[in-house]
């Protein structure tokens, strides 16, 4: 069931949005500009929150906008011809009066999602850990409409990534939502040194559990991850593999240095890679402070796409 209000959200909903705003004829253009208006916020929301990948393709992210302005154009040709009787009129009044609180609320997390793609303060400058591929980010950004980690308890994962990797149609994984880790392409995947450093964590024996929403009381299942202290900071890589992790505490590591391998281990829905960069990691978790990361320039917010690793097109 969760599977498929996903596969909804994602597909479903926007398209009858669209098709909605296209056959819908419109009294005059205050009715139409709040219809265009509410769907314009939703599709933009669905846009910059979708996880496409997971739904089948990556590509999938554009193709609601392309619907939706194609829809506007036609909807500015059509008015209804004839004016609709007394109990017509309320409900057009009804349906203005959503338009207007939807494309509020959309149009206010839209602000916040743009808002998350700017970067705060001075990042870490690291190298991307993860080689020969196409890559995307799931989570990241500085607003809790493009980064879960951005509501955690936890200060210290406010501008945490993660990384999955797509195949050549853009599909994160062999078939949808497959609980088998090794259907997910990132899966095994090879993790390198962000940056030269000493290995100040070193965990690794957690197993690697199936895909899918987890049950409760896997927050408590200890991840393997590699944590390397360098230019200050921290830099956590976290959900690595059981048996992949290369390094031992205290061992100095060159930048692109094999350190471990994608896995599902922790707190983890699906197999991907987990960095974050804090200082003051000696203290308690609640005591960590984050610092954003930047790799080759770039900022990194949900739905970036980074080439590592091959030749430029």
């Amino acid at each position: 069931m969760l599977k498929f209000l996903f596969f909804a959200i994602h597909v479903l909903v926007p398209l009858l949005l669209i098709l909605w705003l296209f056959w819908q004829p419109h009294r005059n253009k205050v009715e139409l500009a709040l219809h265009l208006a509410f769907t314009a916020s939703t599709t933009l929301f669905i846009f910059f929150w979708g996880q496409w990948p997971m739904v089948g393709s990556y590509a999938l992210r554009f193709v609601p906008p392309v619907l939706f302005v194609a829809a506007a154009i036609r909807s500015t040709r059509r008015f209804a011809s004839v004016a609709p009787a007394s109990g017509r009129r309320i409900s057009s009044l009804i349906r203005s009066g959503i338009f207007v609180l939807f494309a509020l609320l959309f149009g206010m997390l839209d602000i916040f999602a743009i808002r998350g793609h700017f970067l705060p303060g001075q990042p870490v400058k690291l190298d991307f850990p993860l080689k020969n591929g196409t890559y995307y980010v799931s989570s990241g950004g500085v607003s809790g409409v493009l980064n879960v980690h951005s509501k955690s308890p936890y200060p210290g994962m406010r501008y945490a990534i993660d990384l999955n990797r797509l195949g050549r149609f853009g599909q994160s994984s062999n078939g949808l939502f497959p609980s088998e880790p090794g259907r997910h392409l990132i899966f095994e995947q090879k993790v390198t040194s962000p940056c030269s450093g000493v290995v100040a964590i070193a965990q690794d024996g957690a197993e690697d559990h199936p895909a899918g929403f987890l049950e409760p009381g896997v927050e408590r299942t200890p991840a393997n991850r590699v944590a390397i202290e360098c230019q200050d900071v921290t830099v956590f890589l976290t959900h690595l593999k059981n048996g992949s992790v290369s390094v031992r505490e205290g061992e100095t590591v060159a930048e692109g240095q094999l350190v471990g391998r994608v896995g599902n281990s922790g707190f983890s829905e699906e197999p991907h890679l987990h960095v974050q960069a804090v200082r003051n990691a000696k203290a308690d978790p609640s005591e960590w402070v984050p610092v954003p990361m930047t790799f080759s320039g770039r900022f990194l917010v949900k739905n970036s796409l980074v080439r590592s690793g091959l030749p430029p097109v």
